[in-house]
């Protein structure tokens, strides 16, 4: 009699590794949170307790952990093409370069970090040259009005460059499921170490 191998009748399960990492940081989370609330009723138990009062419950916190996590890729697609934005690389590409390397490194972070907390770091944003030359400006560079037509220059090279080139980000699909990694053996799987600071 031959021997069939039983054929799966759903295909497995499967969960970006963001979302995966997600679920197990609110796992520990959820589980201070109730070792916080057994430790305030047993502490009650003490209060109560003539033998016990005076003491204190004893109190165990895991302040960190390392997971080995065992998956299987089950694709890596094109996701959605990201909203182009100016990288700290571009900006410093933008200042003159009679300008010493790290005051650029260093300028171009600030101006990175001041048009991203105001949302303004989007190649959509039509006022985008404006608001990076005010945040240079705020850098007091001298001789910067000088040279402003070389960040105009600079910016509409990278412009163009990102608008006809978006980047794409790439989507990862895991298998988790142990009773499906078993069905695909132990050549296939990953295995992710992870390190969580939990406190």
């Amino acid at each position: 009699m031959a021997l069939t191998r039983k054929t799966r009748a759903t295909a497995p399960e499967t969960q970006s590794l963001g979302d995966l990492l997600s679920a197990l940081t609110q796992e520990f989370s959820r589980a201070a949170l109730a070792a916080d609330i057994t430790r305030k009723q047993t502490q009650k138990i003490y209060d109560n307790n003539e033998l016990l009062q005076g003491d204190e419950a004893s109190k165990v916190r895991v302040v960190s952990a390392r997971i080995e996590i065992p998956l299987a890729i089950a694709e890596i697609r094109e996701g959605k093409a990201a909203e182009p934005g100016l990288s700290k690389a571009q900006v410093a590409d933008m200042l003159h370069p009679s300008i010493n390397f790290e005051i650029r490194e260093r300028i171009a972070a600030r101006v990175i970090e001041g048009l991203s907390s105001r949302g303004k770091n989007s190649i959509k944003n039509k006022t985008l040259l404006k608001d990076i030359q005010l945040e240079i400006e705020q850098e007091k560079i001298e001789g910067f009005k000088m040279r402003e037509h070389f960040i105009t220059k600079r910016f509409e090279v990278i412009k163009r460059t990102e608008e006809k080139n978006p980047p794409v980000i790439k989507e990862s699909r895991f298998i988790y499921k142990a009773e499906d990694l078993r069905e695909l053996g132990p050549e296939k799987l990953i295995k992710i170490h992870v390190d969580l600071d939990i406190s």
